[in-house]
């Protein structure tokens, strides 16, 4: 364990040290912010859609797009370039997990990035659209919650993407198809918008558990709606582990037959 947290610490004092990077960062996750701002507020415009507010989806857009620009480890690369390289099979020699380490390495930027985007989102939205009227500050605590839990199943499913480098000459695609369901169901709107037909789909992908279950909750706090993410949440996280568990065991087992 006390690999893990050193490991982890210094992810975040590498993240501090190249601040030009998240600077960049902050740039473009204004603009994005300051875009759909204009955007909603002509939508909204004609009333309230979804049964939230403009108030809460500028909120709510502040908070998808920290998942997008602060907390995306973007840990499919660096496995899939592990694996091809052949790279993988010298570190899996080193007294820990690969897994763990990756997911250590990773959480360190992801979480010193979700604080900095998480403070610049706080105050766009005061900015454009100012606090949620009656907002129970209490609701921060399950929505932060469901936050790393988000954050977390989005590592795990890039980390299965970057094992089935394995099996496959090139997985990006199934990266793509990841990032871009993160995208649309979840990061750009919320899945109240979606027709009833395919919200009822969405609903029970693991795409609206990385960003907009958290985000849902922050917003606008509902104990049934947060008791039900929140085990939906649980279940996909230990499922892309138990994926990227078993995928190591097989990636092991094509290592060692290859004399690698």
């Amino acid at each position: 364990m006390r690999k893990y947290l050193l490991t982890f610490k210094l992810g975040i004092i590498n993240t501090l040290n190249y601040r030009g990077n998240m600077l960049a960062g902050f740039c473009v996750y204004s603009m994005f912010i300051l875009v759909f701002f204009c955007l909603w507020r002509a939508i909204y415009a004609s009333g309230d859609i979804g049964g939230l507010s403009l108030t809460q989806i500028m909120w709510y857009l502040c908070i998808t797009e920290i998942v997008s620009f602060g907390a995306n480890t973007r840990v499919y690369g660096l496995v899939a370039q592990d694996v091809k390289s052949g790279d993988i099979a010298y570190q899996l020699l080193r007294p820990y997990g690969y897994v763990g380490y990756r997911f250590a390495s990773s959480m360190g930027p992801a979480v010193i990035n979700t604080v900095m985007f998480g403070l610049l989102g706080s105050a766009l939205g005061f900015i454009t659209v100012g606090a949620i009227p009656g907002y129970r500050l209490w609701t921060l605590i399950p929505g932060l919650i469901m936050l790393m839990l988000g954050i977390s199943i989005y590592f795990f499913a890039q980390m299965a993407i970057g094992l089935l480098a394995f099996f496959v000459e090139e997985p990006s695609g199934f990266n793509l198809l990841l990032s871009k369901g993160i995208m649309m169901f979840g990061t750009f709107m919320p899945i109240e918008i979606l027709p009833g037909w395919l919200k009822n789909i969405v609903v029970n992908l693991p795409f609206s558990y990385v960003s907009w279950a958290p985000a849902r909750i922050l917003v606008g706090f509902e104990w049934e709606l947060f008791t039900r993410a929140i085990a939906m949440q649980i279940i996909y996280l230990l499922a892309f582990i138990a994926l990227c568990a078993a995928l190591m065991r097989a990636g092991r087992k094509s290592i060692q037959a290859n004399g690698g």
